[in-house]
C-alpha cells in the first residue's frame, strides 16, 4: 500500500512549515474540508506537518511521510468569535501554526494582545455570532497544543484523516502547484504589519 501511486503529480516541491503559514499546510486543509463537504472551516496544526510532499507523481507513501499520526477527523460547532479567539491564541502563543481552509483570516495587534478578525474567501467579513461547522483533528479537539479548551468535539474512531487524504487525492485530476496552495503576497492568514504583540 506504501508505493501505491494516488494519481496526483505535484508540478513542485509542496513545502511545510511549524510556526507559519505553508503550503503543505493550507492544502492538507484543504483536504480535510473537501473528506467533510458538510464543514465550513477546517483546521490543521503545524507539529502534524513532518515532511514536505516531494515533486513527481506522488503515493501513499509521501503522504505518510508528511502526516505519520494516525488523527481521525473532529467537529464541532463554533460561532465566529469563538473560532477567532482559539485562532488569536494560537498566534500569540506560536506552538505550531492553525492552517485554515474555508475562511481567510486577518490578524492585528491591540496592545501585546492579537485580535483575529475571520473574512469570507471574497473579503467580507463575517459577523461574530454566526455559527461555522469546523473540523479538525483528534488530537487538537482533546487538548493537543492547548487550541480548543473545553470545546465539545465529536471525534470520528475511524477512518484515518490520512486515508481521507488519499481518497480525495485519488479523485482529483489537475496537478497540484504550489502557488496555489500559497502566495506570500496574499496569505490565507494576513499577520500584523507591526509584530509587537507577536514578539
Amino acid at each position: 500500500m506504501a508505493r501505491q501511486p494516488l494519481g496526483t503529480i505535484a508540478q513542485a516541491p509542496i513545502a511545510r512549515a511549524y510556526d507559519r503559514e505553508s503550503a503543505l499546510g493550507n492544502l492538507f486543509a484543504d483536504l480535510m474540508r473537501a473528506a467533510r463537504p458538510h464543514a465550513d472551516v477546517a483546521l490543521i496544526n503545524g507539529g502534524g506537518l513532518r515532511q514536505d510532499l516531494p515533486a513527481g507523481p506522488l503515493t501513499y507513501e509521501h503522504l505518510f511521510e508528511a502526516m505519520p499520526f494516525d488523527n481521525t477527523f473532529a467537529q464541532a460547532h463554533l460561532t465566529v468569535g469563538e473560532l477567532a479567539l482559539t485562532l488569536a491564541r494560537n498566534l500569540e502563543r506560536q506552538r505550531g501554526f492553525l492552517s485554515v481552509s474555508g475562511v481567510s483570516v486577518e490578524a492585528r495587534c491591540e496592545g501585546r494582545k492579537v485580535s483575529v478578525k475571520l473574512l469570507q474567501q471574497d473579503g467580507t467579513p463575517l459577523p461574530d455570532e454566526r455559527e461555522l461547522s469546523v473540523v479538525t483533528n483528534d488530537f487538537l479537539a482533546t487538548g493537543g497544543d492547548g487550541s480548543f479548551g473545553g470545546t465539545p468535539f465529536v471525534i470520528e474512531p475511524s477512518p484515518t484523516i490520512r486515508d481521507e487524504m488519499a481518497r480525495i487525492l485519488r479523485g482529483r485530476a489537475e496537478p497540484l502547484h504550489p502557488a496555489d496552495l500559497y502566495d506570500p503576497a496574499h496569505p490565507r492568514t494576513r499577520l500584523p504589519r507591526t509584530t509587537g504583540c507577536l514578539d
